[in-house]
């Protein structure tokens, strides 16, 4: 849209004229004809080992088998209490969660068995859990985005 016809838009020109104060002016959502995702409100847990990249490092092999032993044990405690595996990609682990109890019950689960894991072996391998619940987009059987899968630990 050209500056001038912009300026003969009585919407824009509403908008950006200075005649009423800004406490009185009202965003004007946009309106969808039909919605072009499939959205859903979700927990979302996300998990990743502390200090991978030093214990990769120091070894490799030792490193890579812990994590093949952590990663049988936690993930069906993830699944008992109701979570959906969505990427167990690296050393992190991200599952959906239909209830937010259920993933900060799974979390502490979780944390529980690092625990026992943990005492037979040196060093110890500690993960970092963080919940967060939000709307998710849906693509197939993965969750592409949303503000619900944007977890930073």
């Amino acid at each position: 849209m050209s500056i001038n016809a912009a300026r003969n838009d009585p919407i824009i020109a509403e908008r950006h004229t200075a005649t009423r104060p800004a406490s009185q002016m009202v965003a004007r959502p946009t309106v969808l004809e039909h919605p072009n995702s499939a959205r859903k409100l979700a927990a979302i847990l996300s998990a990743d080992i502390v200090g991978y990249s030093a214990l990769m490092s120091a070894d490799e092999e030792g490193t890579v088998r812990k994590l093949r032993e952590v990663r049988e044990a936690v993930l069906p405690i993830i699944e008992r209490f109701g979570g959906r595996i969505i990427d167990p990609a690296g050393d992190g682990i991200l599952s959906e969660f239909p209830s937010a109890v259920r993933a900060v019950e799974s979390a502490a689960a979780v944390q529980t068995r690092m625990e026992a894991l943990n005492v037979q072996s040196t060093p110890p391998m500690l993960f970092r859990i963080g919940v967060n619940v939000g709307d998710v987009i849906h693509e197939g059987d993965c969750i592409d985005s949303g503000p619900g899968r944007n977890l930073y630990l």
